[in-house]
């Protein structure tokens, strides 16, 4: 069987334990060899998995990021890079404890899931069924754009090419910073129905020909994707890759591998750009390669060190706050019940305070492992991000058989979000939920409904 994901995980494995074992110098580091060691042998032990899921996009998400989490970062940090948040903690082994039964549940769910998701890949719907009802689609996007304008949610939107522009007037107080908050969340929303609207027109076209519907694809991407809100740049991978699993539908295969190699130069470029400009405003060299140090790995793949954080600050908790924070964290993405939930037992706020000592700001990201912890004790610490991995499986597993384009990019952009269980938080998780349901499967249906009845 030559399953390159496989072949590349375990070598990605073999490396970074042999790395480990010849590097490590620090004694309270010593531990981290059996994060790399652990997923080589979980990938030998699951191998025939491997070649069920190797047309899962899902998998394959996983996977890339067990390959930084469980074998860049020790390498790294191996390597005597600093860990960042958690240095000095002493919990740091039972934060590589913690990783390694994340990492064992989510091999395990996803054993489970390999034979279905086999089968459903195999017997998936070709083609799509485009939107109807085109006209109150447009009405519906003309209402946003007017409301986000009037909000002033625009100034927070800025095009890559003015990135660092936007960045020096954010600083500088020069934006206005009192706009809607929920017009800056219909952002994307509002940008995915415009490109499903004009990929629709496109797909419809009988005047357009077929070779040329690749490249106005292509521009559909490239337009909606160089806008993005605030500083988030990692936001622009989230908004194309669904539409690229969405137009893999209807393109021939030598097409799209056109059009996924032009768009992955694309993204790196925007990567790129936008980190050059971030990181370079205050005279640093170069500072596009943050993300491959240990310190940032850390922050942003749920490592090590920030598990040990979030333990810390489970010990000064009491066992009767535990319910309170579960309540909170749960519905404090919930419009209209957000109201109700109380700062003082929301996570976020907790973990990021263990940090920094304050609550003025609260950018660091909660570890789903230690949401499990505070939620359901010691057995939660593998609970989230196994039950999402599954979701994740089952929402694939619809988009294969859904033939709607609407629904279909919902499912494929909410597969693809909630997989990604080592770099997100329980709230980002929540409201990408929330916000598929209220601004994408709504409005399709009310259009849906309504083109029935006004335009038969």
């Amino acid at each position: 069987m030559n399953n390159k994901l496989a072949n590349t995980v375990i070598f990605s494995g073999i490396v970074s334990f042999l790395v480990c074992l010849v590097s490590t110098n620090e004694k309270d580091y010593s531990f981290v060899f059996v994060l790399p060691l652990l997923l080589l042998l979980l990938s030998v032990v699951f191998y025939r998995a491997f070649d069920d899921l190797s047309n899962s996009m899902v998998f394959q998400l996983i996977m890339l990021q067990s390959i930084f989490r469980y074998c860049l970062f020790p390498i790294l940090l191996s390597l005597g890079q600093p860990l960042g948040n958690g240095e000095f903690s002493d919990y740091f082994n039972i934060s590589i404890t913690i990783m390694t039964i994340e990492l064992v549940s989510a091999f395990y769910v996803l054993k489970i899931f390999s034979k279905k998701q086999k089968v459903a890949f195999l017997k998936k719907s070709s083609g799509i069924t485009p939107l109807k009802g085109l006209l109150p689609l447009f009405v519906l996007l003309l209402f946003a754009f007017y409301y986000m304008y009037i909000s002033g949610a625009l100034n927070k939107i800025n095009p890559i090419w003015d990135f660092s522009t936007y960045l020096e007037d954010s600083l500088s107080g020069d934006i206005e910073q009192s706009s809607s908050t929920l017009a800056l969340i219909l952002f994307t929303p509002f940008k995915a129905l415009s490109s499903l609207l004009f990929i629709t027109i496109i797909y419809k076209s009988k005047k357009i020909k077929i070779n040329y519907k690749k490249w106005l694809y292509l521009i559909v991407i490239f337009i909606s994707s160089i806008f993005i809100v605030g500083t988030s740049r990692f936001s622009v991978i989230l908004f194309v890759l669904p539409l690229l699993t969405l137009i893999k539908n209807i393109i021939h295969e030598s097409d799209y591998k056109q059009i996924l190699g032009l768009t992955a130069l694309l993204l790196v470029g925007v990567i790129t750009i936008t980190s050059i400009q971030k990181f370079s405003r205050y005279g640093n060299e170069i500072a596009s390669v943050d993300i491959v140090k240990a310190s940032s790995l850390n922050a942003y793949f749920a490592g090590p060190g920030n598990i040990a954080i979030g333990l810390q600050a489970f010990e000064k908790v009491s066992y009767y706050d535990v319910p309170m924070y579960l309540i909170n964290d749960t519905f404090q993405n919930i419009p209209l019940l957000s109201k109700l939930t109380k700062d003082e037992y929301k996570l976020n706020n907790k973990f990021n305070q263990e940090i920094y000592g304050h609550n003025l700001y609260a950018d660091q990201i909660v570890p789903l492992s230690v949401s499990g912890l505070f939620h359901f004790g010691v057995l939660g610490v593998f609970f989230y991000s196994s039950v999402f991995i599954a979701i994740a499986l089952y929402m694939e597993r619809l988009s294969h058989v859904v033939k709607f384009i609407g629904y279909k990019y919902i499912l494929i952009s909410l597969s693809i979000i909630l997989s990604l269980v080592f770099m997100l938080n329980l709230g980002s998780l929540y409201a990408a939920l929330a916000r598929s349901f209220l601004f994408l499967f709504l409005p399709f249906l009310a259009i849906s409904i309504f083109s029935k009845l006004k335009f038969r």
